[in-house]
């Protein structure tokens, strides 16, 4: 998909007619390039910086799936990853391109639109450690503020420590093929990786929650983390 070398780009002569098309004077070219891609976008790219993005990710790929991957791919390569370092929600995605930096859920919105601007649909996953779908639960460690999941084992990577604690992180989920396939763009992997610890403490112990948005409600746990 994305870019065929042998017609790009295309070239367009353009000409003027001064007295009503019985004569006509050349005006000037301009080179323009094709994009082809799996479906209809599901997003308006016209003059967006999502369809160049994507297709140029993803050129070569004749697959939802391998698409997916090279446009993961070509995020955790582009846009160095710090969970403390984020645009904002009400940003639009394509201004990581000019931070080059951003956190999880950032980067989960990104992929989603670069995603939907060549037919795929994709939207940011979320989850959390929490005692039910409405919760996060996060730890109190000696006036710290803790997190709610962490990932024991889990290597260093841009601005992410190793075995790093969040508050929550964010994922790329996709429709492909009929199922729902995820990506982590922040870390440049085909998966949903599943965290190892959760904020305990309290009668109703946390555990993974997810889904499309993170709760408006929290529970705040005194608790000595054992890392």
């Amino acid at each position: 998909m994305a870019f065929p070398q042998d017609k790009n780009p295309l070239v367009i002569n353009w000409e003027v007619s001064l007295d009503g098309g019985q004569s006509w004077i050349a005006f000037g070219e301009t080179r323009n390039v094709i994009y082809r891609v799996l479906s209809d976008p599901i997003v308006n790219t016209l003059y967006d910086l999502a369809l160049t993005k994507a297709c140029t990710y993803a050129d070569g790929e004749s697959t939802p799936l391998g698409a997916a991957q090279k446009i993961c791919d070509g995020i955790d390569f582009d846009i160095y990853y710090d969970p403390s370092d984020t645009i904002g929600s009400e940003a639009n995605p394509l201004k990581l391109y000019d931070t080059g930096v951003g956190m999880c859920e950032d980067h989960a919105r990104l992929m989603s639109l670069l995603l939907k601007s060549i037919g795929i649909d994709g939207w940011p996953h979320y989850y959390w450690g929490g005692c039910s779908s409405l919760r996060i639960c996060y730890y109190r460690y000696r006036g710290w503020l803790g997190p709610s999941i962490a990932f024991i084992g889990l290597g260093a990577h841009d601005g992410a420590s190793v075995d790093p604690h969040f508050k929550f992180h964010a994922i790329t989920g996709a429709a492909i093929d009929g199922n729902v396939s995820y990506f982590d763009p922040s870390y440049g992997v085909y998966e949903m990786k599943i965290p190892n610890e959760y904020a305990p403490g309290h009668p109703y112990v946390a555990t993974l929650q997810q889904g499309e948005a993170l709760p408006d409600y929290a529970h705040f746990v005194d608790w000595d983390c054992p890392h």
